[in-house]
Formats: structure tokens, C-alpha cells, sequence
């Protein structure tokens, strides 16, 4: 029988997703509160449906999110100027300025890592694309 290598695949993923979490509890923050700042730390506004679909952060966590950053003056919401039924988050001053350093040293490590593996980093996001994409198709297949 074949070895199915979705978990090892899971596993890794499960790993590095880890190393991110470890990495947020410096700042105070757990996962997805990392990704919802880097996301708007990176893009300067966003939409809550952006980061979710992005991240895979349900709706209510985002919500909740939102809330907890608007309390602590890290996160502004304003409505959007082109379709008033969404809004649009951005970081206050005391936000950015406390995302600054999170988004340095992150983004060192990445693009350090990234580097140092250019060739491997190249070909693995091309692998792994082909793969969810085979994937998809064949859970398509089965439905």
C-alpha cells in the first residue's frame, strides 16, 4: 500500500504553521492575531473579508479581532469611500508603531530563509501549487 504523504505534508505544515505561533507569543499575540496584523501591517488597510479568506480566519474570530485591536487604539475602522456596507481597517499610530518591529524582524527571517533556499523555494511553491490544484480537482471528482 502506498504511504499517503498528505501526513507528512499536514505535519509539516502543522510544524511551521507552530514556528509562526511561537514567534507571535513575543508580541503578546497568538496566530491568527499575527496574520490579521501582518496582513494590514503589510497592506496599510484591508478589508475583514480580505484577512479572512486570505488567512482562513472565520468571520467571528476576525470580529473579535477587531474589537480587542479598536479597544487597545492599535486598530481604526472607517467605513469604505466606494461601497459603504464595508469596512476598512487600518492601524492607528500607536499600532503601526507597534507592528514595525514585528514586521522587521519577521520579514528578515522570510526573505533570510528565502535566500539562502532561492532554487528549493522556487520549485516547492511550484510543486505544492500543481498539487493543491490536483487536489481540488480531485476532490471535485468526488463530490
Amino acid at each position: 500500500m502506498m504511504k499517503n504523504r498528505f501526513d507528512d505534508l499536514a505535519q509539516l505544515i502543522a510544524e511551521f504553521s507552530q514556528l509562526y505561533a511561537d514567534y507571535a507569543k513575543k508580541y503578546n499575540l497568538n496566530f491568527n492575531e499575527l496574520h490579521f496584523l501582518y496582513y494590514i501591517g503589510r497592506n496599510k488597510t484591508a478589508h475583514p473579508n480580505e484577512i479572512s479568506k486570505r488567512w482562513s480566519i472565520p468571520k467571528q474570530t476576525i470580529n473579535s479581532m477587531i474589537r480587542k485591536f479598536q479597544q487597545e487604539k492599535i486598530l481604526q475602522v472607517t467605513n469604505d469611500p466606494h461601497d459603504g456596507r464595508k469596512k476598512v481597517l487600518s492601524l492607528t499610530a500607536s499600532g503601526q508603531q507597534f507592528i514595525t518591529p514585528l514586521l522587521t524582524e519577521l520579514t528578515a527571517a522570510e526573505l533570510a530563509t528565502q535566500g539562502e533556499n532561492e532554487a528549493i523555494f522556487t520549485q516547492f511553491l511550484t510543486s505544492f501549487t500543481k498539487i493543491k490544484q490536483d487536489f481540488a480537482k480531485e476532490l471535485n471528482q468526488q463530490a
